[in-house]
């Protein structure tokens, strides 16, 4: 008895370039083939369908040298059977054991799964430099054209896998679709306030659904509050984020969870969510919106159904669409307050610009006597501020003064100080008396603004050497001198705005030769250095006793204060900081001096 079985067969080889439109058209040559060796349509279509997955398999996943490599196709059929051998040279994959039909939005396993649906047999061999895919399926004993139990089942089988696929086809053509209507509408520029209730109702349209509810989270980052909903009338209160806790609401649950939530007749929302507002029968989800990991609102979006929710293609058309929908509400916000922002910034450069114009533009020069300051702020504009006021043809007022904090609100008091300075000029020469009605006028602004000002006045007689001084909680004045003695000038009463029937002491001295009278704030003194020790008040009083010995010019002498620790490797201080200066110069002869009562005009330096 022989053991050699025969089947005779016909064999058909064909051979295409390494690109999806070449196996299109080897799939048509094979279905053409087929059709003439008398199979009926129900099985051609399927070898066209397993062809064409068969070859963009080897198309898709050839790279380097193998994409220029030829896909070989071998067709074998006998009177029973038909078998199909693709030759391909990828890296090749492991053949699960089974196959199903995966997610609608997966990027691959579909070809695996109509192969495997519309065969016999499937079989992948794979060797080191190319592999066979082999795909057999026996042949319907019925000629074309029959109707047999076999030929409907068959028909059933192929129509439920093609319904699927079309049913994917329509779905991912239905997101893009609107995707790209919406992008267009973006792109032109009408992402107005009704953008997000169109994108809804499209959503709706699509999926069916009855109603929605959409949160954003609001400027402050803290509350989720209603945005858009189906329902306006619904009573609908923000989810403060700051507060949640093991709340039976759908909605917190996906927002502490950070996924969807879902909800129906066998798991329906509980007697106190606040989504039993919209009626007894509720089937839906609550879906997190998230952009890269930082929550921008949440869509629960239902039907008015005990049973019927949504289905998977319709379940991945509004997370897709949603998804889509925050990425570009977080980009109008992000352009939102990029738009703040830069309105901040040229608010902070303007008020920069009035904050200097305040400080005095020329500094008087009387006699031997120069006058230089210094200010810099910490942030943009700061509380720090100094002024000069002349006093008849032999006098000036100097002063100093720090409002507690930095930015703007600092700044905005600095101003109003500086104006009250200037609308009392007959105050100047007795700096108590003026320290007490700036005092009076202050305190209730800076009370009800839990504020204080720290400010130091003085008065100096070019003609009797006099110096008049008073302080409200500011550092001390220091007074050097040329043979080297050196005096503190300290605060007699509390900060402004503390007290408004505050009495204030006045200090008065007689100016040594070759003085130096320096007036500043704590930003210089409480600056640390790179071990973050703050500097204190010696580096500062040497510099000064300098100064005082060496006959330093102003100019000289505020280079040295500017060169002090700033606290930070910034070029900002870490405080705003200011002084103002007051130096004798004694190396100018008395005939070279100016008379008492005439006076010269320096640029200033701030």
């Amino acid at each position: 008895m022989s053991l050699v079985t025969i089947s005779p067969g016909r064999i058909l080889r064909l051979t295409c370039p390494c690109d999806l439109a070449s196996v299109r058209d080897v799939a048509r040559e094979i279905r053409s083939y087929l059709e003439r060796e008398g199979l009926n349509a129900f099985e051609v279509n399927g070898w066209e369908l397993i062809c064409t997955e068969a070859g963009n398999n080897a198309v898709e996943y050839a790279s380097g040298a193998a994409a220029a490599i030829p896909v070989e196709f071998t067709l074998e059929t006998t009177s029973t059977t038909v078998e199909l051998r693709v030759i391909d040279h990828t890296p090749g994959f492991e053949l699960p054991d089974q196959s199903v039909l995966p997610d609608p939005f997966d990027e691959g396993g579909r070809g695996l799964y109509l192969m495997r649906t519309l065969s016999d047999s499937l079989k992948y061999l794979r060797g080191p430099d190319e592999n066979c895919l082999v795909v057999r399926r026996q042949r319907s004993a019925d000629g074309p054209g029959e109707s047999t139990a076999d030929i409907t089942a068959e028909h059933a089988m192929l129509q439920a896998t093609l319904h699927t696929m079309t049913e994917e086809i329509a779905t991912s053509y239905e997101i893009l679709s609107a995707i790209f209507r919406f992008t267009e509408e973006l792109n032109q520029g009408v992402g107005d306030t009704g953008f997000i209730e169109r994108w809804l109702c499209e959503l709706a349209q699509i999926t069916g659904a009855d109603w929605h509810i959409l949160r954003l989270v609001d400027a402050t980052g803290r509350c989720l509050a209603v945005s858009h909903t189906s329902h306006p009338t619904a009573n609908l209160d923000p989810i403060h984020l700051d507060t949640l806790s093991t709340s039976c609401s759908v909605e917190v649950k996906a927002v502490t969870g950070h996924q969807d939530v879902w909800f129906d007749a066998q798991e329906p929302p509980s007697a106190r969510d606040p989504l039993r507002c919209l009626g007894p029968e509720l089937a839906g989800f609550a879906h997190p919106l998230l952009v890269a990991g930082e929550l921008v609102g949440i869509l629960t979006v239902g039907r008015h159904s005990r049973t019927h929710s949504f289905n998977a293609g319709q379940v991945n058309i509004i997370h897709t669409l949603t998804d889509f929908l925050a990425i570009q509400i977080r980009n109008a916000q992000f352009q939102a307050e990029k738009l703040r922002a830069q309105l901040i910034e040229r608010d902070y450069e303007v008020a920069a610009r009035i904050q200097q114009q305040l400080l005095p533009k020329i500094h008087p020069c009387r006699g031997r006597w120069t006058t230089l300051g210094l200010c810099e702020s910490a942030q943009r504009v700061g509380g720090d501020f100094y002024d000069i006021i002349e006093v008849g043809r032999s006098g000036l007022l100097l002063a100093v003064a720090d409002v507690m904090g930095k930015g703007l609100p600092a700044a905005l008091f600095a101003t109003v100080f500086r104006t009250l300075l200037h609308a009392k000029p007959d105050l100047a020469r007795v700096p108590s008396a003026f320290i007490e009605w700036l005092n009076q006028n202050l305190v209730a602004e800076l009370a009800g603004l839990e504020m204080i000002i720290t400010a130091q006045l003085a008065y100096v007689n070019f003609d009797t050497r006099e110096l008049r001084v008073a302080g409200a909680g500011h550092p001390p004045l220091l007074i050097a001198a040329a043979d080297g003695t050196f005096q503190e000038v300290l605060s007699s009463g509390p900060p402004l705005g503390i007290d408004d029937a505050q009495a204030f002491d006045e200090d008065r001295r007689f100016l040594p030769e070759g003085a130096r009278i320096l007036l500043y704030t704590d930003g210089i003194t409480e600056a640390t250095d790179e071990a973050g020790v703050p500097i204190g008040t010696d580096p500062v009083i040497e510099i000064l006793k300098e100064s005082a010995r060496l006959n330093l010019n102003a100019q000289e002498t505020v280079d040295r204060f500017a060169a002090l620790p700033r606290g930070t490797t910034t070029t900002r201080a870490a405080d705003d900081r200011t002084l103002l200066l007051l130096s004798e110069d004694t190396a100018l002869m008395p005939e070279a001096c100016a008379a008492p009562n005439s006076r010269t005009l320096c640029p200033a330096v701030s």
